[in-house]
C-alpha cells in the first residue's frame, strides 16, 4: 500500500503531510512528474534549528549537500 501525500500551500497555510504526519522546518519543495510515469518525485528542502533538535536520518542512500 502506497503512503499518503498531502500538501496545503495557500496564502493563509503551508504545510506538508506523509500518511498524515506532518513534516516541519520546510522551506523549499519541488514536485516533478514525468510524462508517461506513475512516479511523482518530491524535493525537499530543510531548516532546522541546531538548538535541542536531533536529527536521525535512515536510509540506504543518503545524500547531504
Amino acid at each position: 500500500m502506497g503512503k499518503k501525500l498531502e500538501l496545503i500551500h495557500t496564502k493563509d497555510k503551508f504545510c506538508i503531510k506523509i500518511d498524515g504526519k506532518e513534516i516541519p522546518f520546510i522551506t523549499e519543495y519541488t514536485i516533478t512528474v514525468k510524462a508517461g510515469s506513475s512516479i511523482v518525485e518530491l524535493g525537499l528542502k530543510l531548516a532546522v534549528p541546531n538548538k535541542d533538535k536531533e536529527i536521525i536520518i535512515e536510509t540506504e542512500k543518503a545524500k547531504v549537500l
